[in-house]
């Protein structure tokens, strides 16, 4: 698939284009050995991406008001394919025990908006960012120059992970190119399930740092994190006791893509962690 004028060709439309996965997605479509015309704007299209940001506002009324509109946006024009970027619905597979993974919750709710409405419909889910690792979860120095990373999680607990800039994209292309996947279809975007214990291992054999994993109490970590902690409490506790895909096999949704997803250690060893790490 190769970014071109033509018009005869299918049009993409990825909203949130300057985003990880919009940003993924484009380099993907633009890579890939088929035909589309990637398109920015909202009109005579085939295909769409629909993408929300629930951390620019934290306001889950305003993520499902904006998710909505792209589903009745794209039913109207009359798509042939409406990807939807997804989540699980941590509340109803906990079954009421975590309800405030608001940022899970909301997307799954415009998935199942975007099947009520009949509009052909693929949901991508990403897995785990492995950005959190260089952003929001790095691990903290000690006085004897070891790292720390301390989280709300078991050392056994397994992520789900992605190099979100990276394959994102790949997945995308899957779901659109691949007779496997397609309008009804469901991809869990994400290379390997790895424990806590073995990222901090590898972490610490391809950085050269010394990096321990230590479980720490929920209110602890969460007055560590004053925007969005007790969310982030309740998330990674879902993770370890249910599962980030709520214990789905992410194995199918690899089998068309066009070359493997980073590893934790592919993403780690790419990864300048003198920099990070400072």
């Amino acid at each position: 698939m190769v970014a071109t004028s033509s018009l005869s060709a299918p049009l993409v439309v990825v909203v949130g284009s300057t985003g990880a996965q919009g940003g993924s997605v484009i380099s993907h479509l633009i890579a890939s050995e088929k035909e589309p015309y990637v398109d920015l704007t909202y009109a005579h299209h085939s295909i769409v991406l629909g993408v929300t940001n629930f951390w620019e506002t934290m306001d889950p009324a305003k993520e499902i008001q904006d998710g909505k509109l792209l589903v009745d946006s794209a039913k109207e024009v009359g798509v042939k394919l409406f990807i939807w970027s997804g989540l699980e619905p941590v509340s109803k597979v906990s079954g009421g025990k975590y309800t405030k993974v608001l940022h899970f919750d909301t997307k799954a709710a415009i998935a199942e908006y975007a099947r009520s409405s009949g509009v052909p419909l693929a949901v991508v889910e990403p897995g785990f960012y492995l950005s959190n690792f260089t952003d929001k979860m790095i691990p903290r120095k000690q006085e004897d120059g070891t790292y720390l990373l301390a989280l709300p999680i078991a050392a056994s607990a397994l992520l789900p992970v992605l190099d979100t800039v990276r394959d994102y994209g790949a997945y995308v292309v899957e779901a659109i190119e691949s007779p496997s996947f397609g309008a009804g279809s469901e991809v869990l975007a994400a290379s390997e399930y790895i424990s806590i214990a073995d990222i901090v291992k590898t972490w610490s054999e391809v950085s050269g740092k010394q990096i321990a994993h230590r479980e720490v109490p929920d209110d602890v970590f969460a007055k560590l994190v004053p925007r969005g902690g007790e969310e982030l409490v309740q998330m990674l506790r879902y993770f370890q006791e249910f599962g980030y895909f709520a214990g789905k096999d992410i194995v199918p949704s690899q089998k068309d893509l066009k070359a493997p997803a980073f590893t934790f250690r592919a993403f780690a060893s790419g990864t300048s962690w003198d920099k990070v790490l400072a």
